[in-house]
């Protein structure tokens, strides 16, 4: 932690309480005269901190930054008696071009299996079928690594149970229904909120690391997005009518991924693919599937235990699909 952060995290922990500047100064390692500059600074960034000549410094609010210090200690609790595999490196970045490009760039690396890459806004972020991900700031836009010991024919599977565990996650802050749109789409009030992209490092018979991408539509102004995509698109601000601290959403997300990342890979597929249709929208409904290559209409019947999409076109043909946009034909 820089020296704002050390303030900021001994305020926190102190907050019901002033604390001096020689009890702060004492504490972190500074003079009373830097303890007061940092103050004077970390209010020109948005926090309102309380000053008093005889009792010292009080934290009254923050502004909506994102720290892996504030994320970590949320986690705490969650990680005392069953150590979390996610989380336990969180990398936070102002801009990058992709949180997914990094986190490829640290699989590559070595980086443990849980390692969180986050950014305020990305410069490139990616969408499925080479889609460009349209990422302001306010937002929430993670990536994180994972070494599952599965094969690579079984990686879609780890999209389905993020996707469960983003619903999961955002039924839980938002206290209402949230669902799922094969293969990827988090759905919020029957439109998008959230979409995950999954890419790996894979030789022909073993993964070597995963990069789960997650991005969730917070607090921006949903003017900021083209026309075509506004109508489709929500954002959790939208829905409960003010801004929500991300990282409250955000530790809710890290606890159900590892939670259900846990129940895969000690339980199998089973309960992530029993959960995943319990929350499906567009099952046993006509739909259209647009892939790179090809269109196809017929009833989606549901996934099978790859996680493909199986739908039943006219004439009684199968078609087991892989990748593809779903359209509800209405």
């Amino acid at each position: 932690m820089d020296l704002n952060e050390r303030i900021i995290d001994l305020m926190k922990r102190n907050k019901e309480i002033f604390l001096s500047g020689e009890t702060m100064s004492k504490e972190i390692g500074i003079t009373r005269s830097a303890v007061w500059k940092r103050v004077r600074d970390l209010r020109t960034r948005g926090y309102t901190i309380e000053a008093s000549p005889s009792k010292g410094y009080r934290l009254l609010s923050a502004p909506d930054i994102l720290s892996a210090q504030e994320i970590k200690r949320t986690l705490t609790g969650a990680c005392h008696k069953n150590p979390l595999i996610i989380g336990k490196e969180i990398h936070v970045f102002q801009a990058i071009d992709s949180t997914n490009i990094k986190g490829m760039e640290l699989g590559e690396r070595g980086s443990p299996e849980g390692t969180i890459v986050l950014t305020e806004t990305q410069t490139n972020g990616k969408g499925r079928l080479g889609r460009r991900w349209i990422s302001p700031e306010g937002n929430i836009y993670l990536s994180i690594i994972l070494r599952p010991k599965i094969l690579p024919s079984e990686a879609p599977l780890i999209t389905l149970m993020a996707a469960v565990a983003s619903a999961s996650a955002l039924r839980k802050a938002l206290n209402t229904g949230v669902n799922i749109k094969w293969p990827n789409d988090i759905i919020l009030d029957g439109k998008k909120v959230g979409g995950i992209l999954t890419e790996m490092n894979s030789e022909t018979d073993r993964i070597n690391y995963i990069v789960l991408g997650i991005g969730i539509n917070v607090n921006m102004d949903l003017s900021i997005l083209p026309p075509d995509v506004r109508i489709t698109a929500t954002t959790i601000k939208e829905k409960i009518g003010s801004d929500i601290r991300r990282t409250e959403i955000l530790s809710l997300l890290i606890k159900e991924l590892d939670r259900w990342y846990k129940i895969f890979l000690n339980e199998g597929p089973g309960p992530v693919l029993d959960e995943w249709r319990g929350l499906s929208q567009g099952i046993g409904k006509k739909v259209k599937v647009t892939s790179l290559d090809s269109v196809i209409e017929g009833l989606a019947e549901g996934i099978d235990d790859y996680g493909r999409l199986i739908v039943r076109l006219e004439g009684g043909r199968v078609e087991k699909v892989v990748s593809g946009d779903v359209t509800v034909i209405k």
